[in-house]
């Protein structure tokens, strides 16, 4: 979380020059957006010359409701108690974990002992928004991994509109609350089930490799790797490598 706020706390100061560099890197934003920008490209490159195995099934649809029912209430409510599929009991979360953002921005509205830092809170649940809403959007799959880093600069965009009004005037009571709620749902779900974790061991599977391997004339050895559920997802090593453990 605390690279996430540093980050963007240099894009809303505005920061330095870049010494050695094209003039418009001397804008932390712009050089950011660039380096981002770039990233993104490459990737959608690959996907469209078939240079990537994943494959591209657009579905803004699903980029737009997947953070609007996933990722907020998943950064605010914790995965552990949203059901397993999205039913009454999720969207009722999920309203709560909205009903939060709200009672936030009310907060920074009217409260006099809070000084809101509107433009890094908007630059955050932008990008919060934008960057689970591109693989989502590629890809045509909300899965919860996606959430992770737009949970960070979403906490970062409700902290930023609470922040005190001067150094040392202490915490306002909203922030305190706030903290104290992400703690309890940090500590819920400090460690939460996924379907990565019911995959095979990699150590019997590098032993059955190994005895495959035993024959001379094998080249290769396969070792199916979590998750299970995903058919075909396996590690494919040279039996001169496997051979030398």
């Amino acid at each position: 979380m605390w690279p996430a706020a540093a980050g963007l706390r240099l894009l809303s100061s505005g920061g330095g020059a870049v010494a050695g560099f094209p003039a418009w890197t001397r804008s932390p934003a712009m050089l950011l957006a660039g380096l981002l920008g770039a990233g993104i490209a490459l990737q959608v490159i690959g996907l469209l010359t078939g240079n990537s195995e994943r494959g591209l099934a657009p579905d803004p649809v699903l980029a737009v409701s997947g953070f609007l029912v996933r990722a907020v209430p998943a950064a605010l409510v914790g995965e552990r108690w949203l059901p397993d599929t999205v039913n009454a009991g999720w969207l009722a979360l999920a309203a709560v974990a909205w009903l939060v953002v709200a009672a936030v921005v009310v907060s920074g509205w009217r409260r006099r002992d809070v000084r809101p830092n509107w433009a890094l809170a908007g630059v955050a649940f932008v990008h919060a928004a934008a960057i689970y809403a591109v693989p989502v959007l590629l890809s045509g799959f909300a899965t919860p991994r996606y959430a992770l880093p737009p949970a960070m600069l979403l906490v970062t965009a409700l902290v930023a509109v609470l922040e005190p009004t001067a150094t040392g005037a202490g915490i306002a009571p909203p922030l305190w609350i706030f903290a104290a709620a992400l703690a309890v749902v940090l500590a819920v779900n400090l460690r939460v089930d996924n379907s990565r974790a019911h995959g095979p061991q990699w150590n019997d599977g590098l032993h059955a490799a190994q005895q495959e391997c035993a024959d001379p004339a094998a080249t290769t050895a396969r070792i199916t790797i979590a998750p299970l559920n995903s058919s075909g997802w396996a590690a494919v090593l040279p039996c001169s490598y496997i051979r030398r453990g």
